[in-house]
């Protein structure tokens, strides 16, 4: 066993922690409680990201754009997508 202090990890500075919020969801068209995908943006950058959640982590071919979900029946639709 050694008496050597030991130091802390570094940390980084606040403005190096850039969080993704989630502010879009693409759901499901047919059940809109299946999401296809989250839109992202991260607070620092302002950078918007899309994580697609579909079986091949790609685009889904038509989905609902909407930016509040709602543990109701339907979500507020903001507009609806197809490629």
């Amino acid at each position: 066993m050694s008496d050597e202090k030991k130091s802390a990890p570094p940390s980084l500075p606040h403005q190096a922690i850039d969080i993704g919020l989630p502010v879009e969801w693409m759901l499901d068209p047919h059940d809109q409680k299946v999401v296809l995908g989250v839109v992202y943006e991260f607070s620092q950058s302002k950078v918007r990201k899309i994580v697609w959640y579909t079986a091949n982590k790609r685009r889904a071919k038509s989905f609902k754009v909407v930016r509040e979900l709602g543990f109701s029946d339907g979500a507020q639709e903001i507009s609806p997508e197809t490629p």
